[in-house]
């Protein structure tokens, strides 16, 4: 018996082993920690995560008092097959570098958080994986605020220790991502990098004046980034060798993680003039459009992201920011012929004291769990005045979507709607884009010393903020009365 539940064992391993191997550059993600999924009871929110589930992420500062006003804020994620890991950062009279990681069911394993010696502006962006180490995730993020310096730091899996490896003068944040032989990294003052993964020693570095770049992703032959400069608002696609980059231009700013497939085709985020959502697919190898699409959404302000789901589809994340119109929604996207396979939108279940209706709801960071499915995680955002009483608050989520997009409903943050009218139609879309020479540009990267980190204990609370457990909202408010 035991011999067959171990060939049995041998089996389903080969199996995964080959699902790894045999998906060529799998588009926008690096492979190697799958893991053996399986589904292992309820979220905070109640139900089985095969429906998926919702949880509400807190952190507040016990010295400060008990209750008090935080943001709770996550621009980085990633999930290795078992656990979901967060990056971000909490703030309440200081900033600290926040790592959370959770469980398969959505339960808090650890918060771990840092203060950094002399800096009060600090934070962390987007986590990816370290190639030549499982147990290490590599973390880009801040200090001196996010348009002072950039760090490349590393985080133990395990325990949630944070070490910073690299710290570079005047960057601005970083964002980064690795493959199989190199770590890259772009920054918000229009660096772009290329470091060895053996010692992280620098193999190319440009600047390019004028440009602010906010995200990045990959395929084998380019990285792509987001430039948010008002100048020149569009996604920049750089060959991985640094000889030459591309600005697609768009149509004021469509922030956006770009996406690019293992044949050159990008997936560009645009908007049409009269405010709908347009989906560009354009062959990086020509520059020439293939198709493009438009949803009428009529959204006069909204931010993007995507990434690519295991199914070969794309999801994209719409966080509605117009006044009247407040929504996170998703679509599932066919990427051959950019038709919309599925969509749902979100809104959360909290009333806050007063009834005061959310600001704005943002998914910060989207990734696959390897199920068809994915994992949302960010913010929502209030703006409270009762009394005396003015304040901002910004409350963590976490969103485990299914891949039928069938959210359990008795998951404890998120309301659903299936049933949203939206039409589509084939788009005459024109490409705006520049040939950029990177030799020509600015190089400016210096290294500084190392930065001295100390923890920071937080009480990280995981799990439904509501009437029953506990009522946080109102009792902050409280607290800010006094």
């Amino acid at each position: 018996m035991r011999t067959y539940v171990l060939w049995a064992f041998i089996i389903i391993l080969i199996g995964i082993m080959f699902n790894i191997i045999s998906c060529g550059s799998c588009d926008n993600k690096f492979i190697g920690y799958y893991g053996l999924i399986g589904n292992s009871g309820g979220s905070g929110g109640g139900g089985n995560l095969g429906s998926g589930g919702a949880v509400n992420i807190w952190a507040q500062d016990l010295n400060q008092g008990g209750w008090v006003v935080l943001s709770n804020v996550y621009k980085g994620g990633i999930f290795d097959g078992i656990n979901y890991y967060l990056s971000g950062f909490q703030e309440d009279t200081t900033k600290k570098y926040a790592i959370v990681k959770l469980n398969p069911d959505l339960t808090l394993n650890y918060g771990k958080y840092y203060t950094v010696s002399g800096s009060t502006d600090i934070g962390l962006t987007n986590l990816y994986f370290n190639p030549n180490d499982s147990t290490k995730l590599y973390v880009g993020g801040w200090h001196n605020g996010a348009a002072g310096n950039g760090i490349i730091a590393e985080i133990d899996k395990n325990t949630g220790n944070l070490t910073i490896i690299k710290a570079y003068s005047n960057t601005g944040s970083i964002n980064l991502i690795t493959d199989s032989t190199h770590l890259y990294g772009v920054s918000v003052n229009g660096y772009i990098m290329k470091l060895n993964l053996s010692d992280l020693s620098i193999v190319d570095s440009k600047q390019i004046n004028g440009y602010n770049f906010s995200s990045i992703s990959q395929n084998n032959s380019y990285i792509a980034t987001y430039n948010v400069n008002s100048s020149s608002y569009g996604v920049v696609a750089v060959k991985k060798d640094f000889s030459s980059a591309t600005l697609f231009k768009t149509n004021g700013n469509q922030n956006q993680v770009p996406l690019i497939d293992s044949d050159n085709n990008m997936y560009l985020i645009d908007k049409s003039t009269d405010n709908n959502l347009v989906i560009a697919k354009i062959n990086l190898n020509d520059n020439s459009l293939d198709i493009s699409k438009e949803y009428t959404l009529s959204l006069t302000s909204a931010y993007y992201s995507g990434i690519f789901l295991d199914d070969g589809s794309m999801l994209v994340a719409i966080e509605s920011t117009d006044l009247s119109n407040r929504f996170l929604q998703f679509f599932k996207i066919n990427r051959n012929d950019l038709s919309l396979v599925s969509k749902v939108r979100v809104l959360p279940k909290q009333q806050l004291s007063g009834n005061y209706p959310i600001e704005s709801i943002e998914s910060m960071t989207l990734f696959t769990d390897f199920s068809g499915g994915f994992f949302a995680a960010g913010i929502l955002h209030w703006d409270i005045s009762e009394g005396d009483v003015s304040i901002s608050l910004d409350i963590g989520y976490a969103l485990k979507m299914p891949s039928n997009f069938n959210l359990d409903p008795n998951n404890c943050v998120f309301n659903t709607t299936y049933n949203i009218p939206i039409n589509s139609a084939n788009y005459n879309y024109n490409i705006d884009y520049t040939n950029m020479n990177l030799d020509n540009s600015n190089l400016n990267l210096n290294e500084i010393s190392s930065l001295s980190l100390s923890s920071k204990d937080l009480n990280t609370f995981v799990g439904c903020i509501d009437s029953s457990n506990p009522n946080i909202l109102n009792k902050t408010i409280q607290k800010n009365k006094k």
